[in-house]
């Protein structure tokens, strides 16, 4: 049996983050075969097996920050007792845990691998639950997948209320200022509430979900503020449940949802339901194009689809109404006029502007030229015109020289 501890990769490095394990428990590993990646102020490393074995024990779940030389894991023969190992890693982990972070959360039972031998009679049992443990109430929190990670954006739930989940189940995708990263869950139960919506930020070390055999269960460790839950300590209260609905005529907006944090507003590229429609959580609403990708939007409350604000094509802040659940349209109307907020676009603002028609411009005319002015004869003052009496002679001198020539030809 050897423990894997957080290396020391350089003089400056004081502690390290888990940011994601690569083996499961029971999982065999041979020497230099990677466990898991951390992260340190510089950069993130890959931290092999020095021994081979069985990986019987996950010490640090994903998201732990930890100092340098302190238990990660174990890893041993499958049948090896590793149970005063373990307690004696949780004793120095409590021990060595950052002054202002929480102590990493005991990590659940080891799940047998298939090539596991059976247990024996001579095998300790594992004990019935009581009931004061099945009442137990597991906050899920946001990881902190990196040293510089302050908060994270629920992309995508995989789960939704009453599931069964086990340890390793993708809970949901969270997006970080790096990257978009999958959280497993580290404990098995079901899951009895989600906190934070997708879209929704919160800070990391905050609960999102809530694991509990009953959703009653929950309301009583809320109201107990957590003392009996073995909340982190340190840990802030756990933001309440986020509640849309207005009090005036049960009217829900329909928000655009931040589906990251560098995204500040959204298109309407299609509808998937029309106004009149009954919704339910989990339900497609639309689809929604941001800088990065086209991603569909899920309805969180359930209701009657009584307006839509923001047509197809329809550019919108996130955070801002899109739609409207009401059971009556006279609600809707009712709550704008009580100061609902209301993001219908300016006439004209959604719809393609009309291509202006290109104008030709006729060819002018051909003018026709006027015709010349005749020249009229001029005329003296007793009427004699030089010009007309000349032609008048040259005409008469024609007709005698014709006549003549016919006299002769005669």
């Amino acid at each position: 049996m050897i423990r894997i501890t957080m290396p020391q990769a350089g003089q400056t490095m004081e502690d390290g983050t888990v940011v994601r394990w690569l083996k499961r428990e029971g999982d065999a590993v041979a020497p230099g075969d990677v466990l898991l990646e951390i992260e340190t102020d510089k950069s993130t490393l890959e931290v092999e097996s020095v021994a081979g074995g069985t990986l019987r024990r996950i010490l640090a779940p994903e998201g732990t920050t930890l100092p340098v030389h302190a238990p990660l894991a174990i890893v041993g023969d499958p049948n090896e007792d590793i149970e005063e190992a373990v307690e004696q890693a949780r004793e120095e982990l409590k021990r060595q845990a950052p002054a202002d972070g929480p102590a990493p959360t005991a990590p659940p039972a080891p799940r047998e691998s298939p090539g596991a031998k059976p247990a024996t009679a001579e095998s300790t049992p594992e004990p019935d639950p009581t009931p004061a443990a099945a009442a137990s109430v597991v906050p899920i929190l946001m990881p902190q997948a990196g040293q510089s990670m302050e908060e994270g954006t629920i992309v995508k739930w995989r789960v939704a209320p009453g599931d069964q989940v086990k340890v390793g189940d993708i809970l949901f995708d969270v997006e970080t200022d790096k990257s978009v990263v999958e959280v497993e869950a580290t404990d098995a139960g079901r899951l009895a509430r989600i906190l934070v919506p997708e879209g929704a930020t919160v800070p990391v070390k905050r609960p999102v979900a809530y694991l509990a055999e009953h959703d009653a269960d929950v309301d009583a460790w809320l109201k107990a503020e957590g003392a009996a839950s073995g909340a982190p300590a340190g840990a802030a209260p756990p933001p309440a449940p986020v509640s849309s609905a207005p009090p005036a005529g049960a009217v829900v907006p329909v928000l655009m949802p931040q589906a990251g944090q560098s995204m500040e507003e959204g298109t309407i590229v299609k509808w998937r339901v029309a106004p009149g429609a009954e919704v339910k959580p989990g339900d497609i609403l639309f689809e929604v194009e941001t800088d990065k990708s086209v991603v569909e939007v899920e309805a969180t409350d359930a209701g009657r689809l009584a307006r839509i604000v923001v047509g197809e094509g329809g550019t919108i802040e996130v955070k801002k109404p899109v739609a409207y659940l009401a059971d009556h349209d006279a609600d809707v109307d009712a709550y704008l006029a009580a100061g609902g907020e209301t993001n219908a676009p300016e006439a004209g603002d959604s719809l393609p502007r009309p291509v202006e028609a290109h104008r030709e411009t006729a060819p002018a005319a051909a003018e026709t030229p006027a015709p010349a002015a005749v020249e009229q004869p001029l005329l003296s003052a007793d009427g004699f015109c030089p010009v007309l009496a000349a032609s008048q002679d040259d005409s008469a001198s024609a007709v005698a020289l014709d006549s003549a020539d016919q006299r002769d030809d005669a």
